[in-house]
């Protein structure tokens, strides 16, 4: 599969862009206690809000959704889960990332799968980082490539790391390193790159990145967990 399936949507905003009209709910507010750091806290909710108005704007069916009353909340397992104004949960999966004044998110229907999305500024990693997160074989792939590439490279591939576990819903509770990327093509321009991941036990319906300027973005469609193909 080159590309993300049309039912996935998605979007890359600025922090600074998030809409203020969003009021956070009981829920939301003990979820949010964790963060102690006025900026993380910030972050956290503009994350919250941009994933409400890209929701508001793109749900195919808005009767279920209203501004004043759509909850966000963090499920046992840590990642989100959608309240509808009926008060049941919206049959969709959801993921938000965030890198410095970056906020991603994206949601599909359930029926679609589990999704998961990651957002990393481009930058240089340790050689300590990389010998903690990345296989043998990825070093390789690393090492095979001009070193005005690398940064991007291995930026691609941690997100890509993080985007599946996220799409398994168990988060960095899981070694990165067991997830293997196997093939990482350049960037399509302007568009998403199809990537080759080894994910043990798991299968993935497709794995994505792409580049926005100087952050690069990964995107994982899988069977939701406990389902059977899961």
């Amino acid at each position: 599969m080159q590309a993300p399936p049309a039912g996935i949507t998605w979007r890359l905003a600025r922090s600074g862009d998030a809409p203020t009209c969003f009021s956070l709910s009981p829920e939301e507010q003990a979820d949010g206690a964790r963060y102690r750091h006025p900026q993380r806290y910030r972050q956290w909710q503009d994350g919250r809000s941009i994933a409400k108005e890209l929701l508001l704007r793109t749900y195919p069916d808005p009767t279920r959704l209203a501004r004043e009353d759509l909850t966000i909340r963090r499920a046992p397992a840590g990642f989100p889960e959608v309240r509808s104004r009926d008060g049941t949960t919206l049959p969709i999966s959801l993921t938000i990332s965030h890198s410095q004044d970056r906020i991603a998110c994206a949601w599909c229907a359930h029926e679609q799968g589990s999704v998961g999305l990651d957002v990393e500024v481009i930058e240089p990693r340790s050689s300590h980082f990389l010998e903690d997160f990345y296989d043998s074989a990825e070093l390789a792939l690393l090492a095979s490539l001009a070193p005005a590439c690398r940064d991007e490279a291995i930026t691609a591939m941690w997100c890509i790391k993080e985007a599946v576990l996220k799409a398994r819903k168990i988060g960095l509770s899981a070694a990165a390193q067991a997830i293997s990327v196997t093939r990482l093509p350049p960037a399509a321009a302007g568009g998403w790159t199809a990537a080759e991941v080894i994910s043990p036990a798991v299968p993935l319906t497709g794995v994505w990145w792409r580049r926005e300027g100087e952050f690069a973005l990964a995107l994982c469609l899988c069977p939701h967990p406990g389902s059977p193909d899961g």
